[in-house]
């Protein structure tokens, strides 16, 4: 894990080198961006959620990130095999 400093420039430094953002909630964005460490060459991910006076920011290395997509995985495919079209918006 990157000291808190690292964090800290990671999030305010770094090229990016691709960014995705996606419109959630009412006026929301979550924002996925690869950045680059300009002096050690590190690459790792900025999540940020953002709204109308909101700003979070979180810098994940590479391996912290492929958790958090297993852990993403996951959670869809229990929804998938939890929700049919004859129990849509029931919790089973």
């Amino acid at each position: 894990m990157a000291g808190m400093f690292t964090l800290l420039k990671w999030v305010l430094t770094g090229d990016v080198l691709r960014r995705v953002d996606t419109q959630i909630g009412a006026g929301g964005t979550l924002s996925l961006r690869l950045k680059r460490d300009r002096s050690s060459g590190v690459e790792y991910v900025v999540l940020a959620l953002t709204g109308p006076g909101n700003y979070r920011y979180y810098p994940l290395e590479l391996e912290e990130f492929d958790r958090f997509l297993a852990a993403a995985k996951d959670i869809r495919a229990a929804a998938r095999s939890r929700v049919s079209p004859s129990t849509r918006g029931q919790i089973t």
